[in-house]
């Protein structure tokens, strides 16, 4: 299996890194922001990387970043961020969320 490397952001973007917390680093990789929650009643670990992608993009918003990008290692966040395919799921609220 091929490993990918995680690459830095373009000049004026930063970079909402997802698992189940959030670090937002700029372009030379400094850390701007870093949160990890508690979250009671989780679903499963799909809700729980959605929690934290909501928590890096709102976090983002709030300190006034308009350009960022969502890294993750989750395929399916990937996929709900990305596409219409989730519109059914219990999460598409969050997904929701995540895209506005």
């Amino acid at each position: 299996r091929r490993q990918q490397r995680r690459c830095r952001p373009g000049r004026d973007v930063l970079k909402i890194n997802t698992d189940v917390n959030n670090v937002i680093r700029e372009t030379s990789g400094q850390v701007i922001s870093a949160g990890a929650g508690r979250c009671a009643y989780l679903m499963d670990t799909f809700h729980a990387k959605l929690l934290a992608c909501l928590s890096g993009v709102r976090a983002a918003g709030e300190q006034g970043m308009s350009h960022a990008v969502i890294e993750t290692d989750s395929m399916l966040v990937k996929l709900a961020i990305e596409t219409g395919t989730f519109a059914l799921a219990a999460t598409r609220g969050i997904v929701y969320e995540i895209k506005t």
